[in-house]
């Protein structure tokens, strides 16, 4: 089973990636909706994960407030004392969870904020029982990856006219001394 279980909605998935690479990076184990297998009961699934995990992070956004999935899993995280809540949007929690110290994470992964990062982090470290001493908290962010990619597709499409360019010159070139 994982140390950490991941509760978020599902237009979230790809504002939480990076916050689960980071987790994975520290060497924790951890578990998200994404891992069910087909065919298996995903009710069953959630709640074995759910009942094991060290820590239950949940990622509150516009969407997942309004999500009975997330209300289930935090609420579980917060009867066991493992509740680890995170802001990615500026909302309004479940009022249960409001008497739970949340950590903002406003504008994630876009903007990063190192303060709140550690402070998470340490909480989730000292909640699965490992060493907080040594964390990473880089973490891939996917608009510099794409611009990355968009960048190297630039590169070749530059490097391709230029190829194509010098070719038609050395042609005209060669037909010019054709005729002089």
């Amino acid at each position: 089973m994982a140390d950490i279980f991941i509760s978020y909605a599902r237009e979230d998935r790809f504002r939480v990636l990076p916050f689960v690479e980071m987790l994975e990076k520290q060497g924790w184990t951890v578990w998200w909706d994404h891992q069910i297998e087909p065919g298996e009961s995903f009710g069953d699934e959630i709640d074995r994960q759910l009942s094991a995990a060290g820590c239950v992070v949940v990622f509150w956004s516009r969407a997942s407030i309004q999500s009975n999935w997330v209300h289930a899993e935090a609420n579980e995280g917060l009867e066991r004392a493992v509740l680890m809540p995170l802001l990615l949007d500026e909302v309004r929690p479940p009022l249960i969870f409001r008497q739970t110290e949340t950590v903002p994470l406003l504008g994630w992964p876009d903007r990063e904020r190192r303060d709140q990062l550690d402070r998470a982090m340490r909480t989730i470290a000292n909640m699965i029982g490992r060493d907080a001493g040594q964390l990473s908290l880089k973490h891939r962010r996917p608009g510099l990856v794409r611009w990355g990619a968009m960048a190297v597709v630039v590169a070749g499409l530059l490097i391709a006219a230029s190829v194509i360019y010098q070719r038609f010159w050395h042609q005209q070139v060669a037909k010019r001394a054709e005729y002089a």
